[in-house]
């Protein structure tokens, strides 16, 4: 911070709301080519792409992957209750709980 790089991000951020704004072309003018500055080539601007796609690929397998535990989850539980259900109404058959959820 000592040498004034965050704050100059700091300025260029909170100031550019588009390139007709005022305080955007008196940076402009102090600044000669001011948006030009700070561009990565082309190379390393791929490999960040080709990376966060990467990113984006094993997010969305992880999602898939906890979605379909936890759907297995939920139908183990379903079928455990529509046992439980099962082993009610063979012993009470007339139990209006467990005719009700059954239904």
């Amino acid at each position: 911070m000592s040498d004034g790089k965050f704050w100059f991000h700091a300025l260029i951020e909170s100031c550019y709301d588009a390139d007709y704004s005022p305080p955007w072309k008196a940076l402009r003018k102090l600044i000669p080519n001011v948006d030009k500055r700070g561009h990565l080539p082309e190379p390393y601007r791929r490999a960040f792409v080709d990376d966060k796609l990467a990113d984006l690929a094993t997010y969305n397998r992880s999602r898939k992957e906890m979605q379909a535990e936890k759907d297995a989850e939920n139908n183990r539980k379903e079928r455990e209750l529509d046992d439980a259900i099962r082993r009610i109404l063979a012993k009470e058959p007339d139990n209006f709980l467990a005719l009700k959820l059954a239904s």
